[in-house]
């Protein structure tokens, strides 16, 4: 198992005989577990990306522009 899979033993427990709808839930589940790990990084990065492009758009001029 690579690392930083998780893994739902519930789910898994039904193997093959699963249904689409417990497909389903688990692929919920998993991206709900993605965004958990991914949204303070994004966050971050947009708060950064906003800051460096104001600072480009308001607090420079033409000339340190180019």
């Amino acid at each position: 198992m690579a690392a930083g899979s998780a893994v739902y033993p519930d789910e898994m427990d039904k193997g093959a005989s699963s249904n689409h709808i417990s497909i389903g839930r688990m692929l919920i589940m998993w991206r709900r577990s993605v965004y958990k790990v991914v949204y303070k990084e994004l966050i971050a990065f947009l708060f950064l990306f906003g800051t460096i492009s104001a600072i480009y758009r308001y607090a420079l001029d033409e000339h340190q522009k180019k």
